[in-house]
């Protein structure tokens, strides 16, 4: 059954034709290393809608990264948070705290070594990164392949593939630099 809306899509207008003349044609594999680096700079937790209560979390995280601050720690600012906003997350209050946490802690950490691994004096003895596999609930049987891994720090596979943690929740998998010793030995 025709929509009374259907004639109104069919009429292009300027504002319209402009927006989508500036996009830019990308392959998918293109479009998903922009969503990666989009999702790298930003700070987000699923099902918010007030930049406030993100905020809040946010300097919640940012604390814990600081001061070292434990998960239990780390729960009571998320009480209060879903206190003050009378958030209603999805999950148990203990599983959600524990996602919040772990994946901005290892993902801010996974990042801070990604830099030091990089940094032109650690590349001078370490210029390798071995992929180290640890164990967690569900291992994924892809990233036990990958333990022991060891490639250039400038080898496409660390843009392409990604740094851990990767995939998606309770991957806790990490990378460590390796000397061309190790990289040698890892080749046998």
């Amino acid at each position: 059954m025709p929509s009374e809306f259907d004639d109104i899509f069919k009429r292009p207008f300027d504002e319209q034709i402009d927006f989508f003349r500036k996009k830019m044609n990308l392959t998918s594999a293109q479009f998903d290393r922009l969503k990666k680096a989009t999702y790298d700079n930003a700070f987000t937790i699923a099902g918010t809608y007030k930049i406030d209560m993100v905020t809040d979390f946010r300097d919640a995280i940012e604390k814990a990264i600081l001061k070292g601050t434990t998960l239990e720690i780390f729960r009571k600012d998320f009480d209060n948070i879903v206190e003050k906003y009378g958030w209603d997350y999805n999950g148990s209050r203990n599983w959600r705290s524990q996602i919040i946490y772990s994946q901005n802690i290892r993902a801010s950490y996974s990042a801070g070594r990604w830099e030091q691994l990089h940094d032109p004096e650690q590349l001078e003895i370490m210029p390798y990164i071995t992929w180290k596999h640890s164990p967690s609930l569900n291992p994924r049987e892809e990233h036990e392949a990958l333990d022991g891994m060891t490639l250039p720090a400038n080898d496409p596979f660390w843009t392409e593939y990604g740094i851990p943690p990767n995939g998606w929740y309770g991957c806790k998998c990490r990378l460590e630099g390796a000397t061309q010793r190790e990289y040698e030995v890892s080749l046998k």
